[in-house]
């Protein structure tokens, strides 16, 4: 049976490229887009969509109503302040409510996270320093992946194969076409960026393929 996927955060940039990465996998699965304002979705982004959700990540009973009129069999979480390094709990407070819409919806779901390198304990390793200036710029923004990637991980303890946490390193955008590579991130991080399309497109595959991952946090890059 194909995937039917809610994507929240469906009008940020990593949500278009998720909306037009599942739109390419030859299993056709049914594409939720699940925005506060649909109008915020640019037309030919909502074209590719099944359906256009309205609500607010922040509200439980708003995420159960979509999960529910998209009898979504995954949930792909891309919530985030764009280019903003400010202290947020936006993560971690939608986290919550999502997790509470799913347990009030009673319904069956598997859950992606895009969250970030150096979240969950791993380290932005390069030399020169450069990985602790990075994470010290990211703090806080980190901080909040941390309680997102922690609301997720208590909520899935008995269920783990229903969750796959994704840390990118630092995304980057219109370059998309290369390999992606998952790495050890107690190591030495293989690149620096990765291609935010390239990032849909791997999760995306695991989406709708059943891929290996699930059950885990990945850490990945540019190959």
């Amino acid at each position: 049976m194909a995937a039917s996927i809610l994507i929240i955060g469906a009008n940020g940039r990593m949500g278009q490229h998720l909306i037009y990465a599942a739109a390419r996998e030859t299993n056709k699965p049914t594409i939720h887009a699940f925005v506060r304002n649909p109008a915020s979705l640019p037309p030919p982004v909502a074209s590719v969509c099944d359906s256009v959700q309205r609500g607010n990540a922040l509200e439980a009973e708003d995420v159960r109503a979509a999960l529910v009129e998209s009898s979504a069999t995954h949930i792909i979480v891309a919530i985030g302040v764009p280019n903003s390094t400010a202290r947020s709990t936006l993560r971690a407070d939608s986290a919550k409510a999502i997790t509470e819409a799913i347990e009030r919806s009673e319904q069956p779901v598997k859950v992606v996270v895009v969250s970030s390198m150096g979240a969950g304990g791993t380290k932005i390793k390069f030399g020169f320093g450069i990985g602790s200036l990075t994470h010290f710029i990211l703090r806080h923004v980190l901080d909040d992946h941390d309680h997102q990637e922690e609301r997720f991980l208590s909520f899935f303890e008995n269920d783990k194969d229903k969750l796959l946490i994704v840390r990118p390193t630092e995304l980057t955008e219109g370059r998309a076409g290369a390999k992606v590579t998952l790495f050890d991130g107690d190591k030495r991080t293989p690149s620096m960026k990765v291609d935010r399309g390239d990032v849909a497109t791997w999760i995306a595959g695991q989406v709708c393929r059943d891929g290996e991952c699930f059950g885990r946090a990945v850490n990945i890059t540019r190959a």
